[in-house]
């Protein structure tokens, strides 16, 4: 991403993780990057919701989140492990929606999507 606007970065924990890992990432990465942990139901202060299971609760959770007035504002997502699954699945979700996707998405600790299977 080459553009000086402001990118945000969206973020997805690992199964059953919350999203205390992030939270010291928006210094490290610098002022053009506004860091957005998603915490999802059942986890940190969200404890007492239950957990979705199903890709369709989950995307039906999250989808909220890129359908705002500001969604011009460009946007990476990434995520780790199960979260890297989140996020593919939500940028799937996207596409599908006629919404606009991530200028990016980024799997760690998973493999790339290409190679997982539908």
């Amino acid at each position: 991403m080459t553009d000086e606007r402001p990118v945000r970065l969206h973020c997805f924990a690992h199964a059953g993780a919350g999203v205390s890992a992030f939270y010291g990432w928006g210094p490290r990465l610098g002022a053009g990057v506004e860091t957005v942990p998603h915490l999802l139901p059942g986890r940190e202060r969200r404890r007492g919701e239950a957990r979705l299971t199903r890709p369709a609760d989950l995307l039906a959770d999250l989808l909220g989140h890129f359908t705002a007035p500001d969604r011009d504002v460009p946007y990476v997502l990434y995520g780790h492990s199960l979260g890297a699954l989140v996020a593919y699945t939500l940028t799937r979700a996207l596409h599908e929606a006629g919404l606009a996707g991530p200028s990016l998405l980024v799997v760690g600790a998973c493999p790339p999507p290409d190679a997982l299977s539908d």
